[in-house]
């Protein structure tokens, strides 16, 4: 979408989550468009599902229990093929537009998982294992070539680590550590002038909220 000046305009896709009445599958967009079209639910109720996109538009897989992936495209959720593993609270980077990284997670039966999955357009398959079990976790894009992984419950506590994926190769090696340690927390990118930075906030810390 564009402004009255005919500047391009950001949207989110919120997806899915865990409301007072459970899990949900309703869908909004923030900022809310000026138009009144309603979004489609997506098809499943779930919560911890990860979300990415793709050349095709955007993507969401899993949630607890759940190993199917769902693309939105010409304004409905339509079927794409599914993860080989569920999960639930993992997360997702983009590696180019036809594939992404899926990090650990819980699985249908709440353990913590190492394996990653790779997402393409025409399929999925698993990938490397991961260096420690690891959900609740959040990770970003740094760079073309790079992603950090921050935090979570890894090894089976909380914990303040941080981890670069290269995404060329899909190796990971030891980041700096954070100042907290966090789980269920958010992350992003920030551009001030020519430096990007990497912006962790919230979660949990020792079962107090951030």
């Amino acid at each position: 979408p564009t402004n009255v000046n005919g500047e391009s305009l950001s949207r989110i896709l919120v997806v899915t989550g865990y409301g007072d009445g459970g899990s949900t599958k309703k869908t909004e967009l923030w900022p809310k468009p000026e138009s009144q079209c309603a979004l489609p639910d997506f098809p499943r109720e779930v919560f911890g599902a990860v979300g990415f996109w793709t050349a095709q538009g955007p993507m969401v897989c899993g949630g607890l229990g759940v190993n199917e992936c769902f693309l939105y495209k010409k304004h409905q959720w339509m079927p794409s093929t599914n993860m080989q593993t569920p999960r639930k609270s993992a997360s997702a980077v983009q590696i180019d537009p036809n594939q992404a990284i899926i990090i650990g997670g819980m699985d249908e039966n709440w353990n913590s998982l190492k394996s990653t999955g790779v997402k393409t357009s025409t399929g999925s398959e698993e990938g490397k294992d991961f260096p420690v079990r690891i959900y609740g976790h959040c990770s970003f894009k740094i760079n073309s070539t790079h992603a950090l992984v921050t935090g979570g419950v890894q090894d089976g506590s909380t914990s303040a680590s941080t981890w670069f994926v290269d995404l060329t190769t899909t190796t990971v090696t030891p980041g700096p550590m954070m100042t907290s340690t966090r789980i269920e927390h958010g992350c992003s990118t920030l551009h001030l002038g020519r430096k990007t930075y990497g912006v962790v906030a919230g979660g949990y810390y020792y079962g107090n909220l951030l």
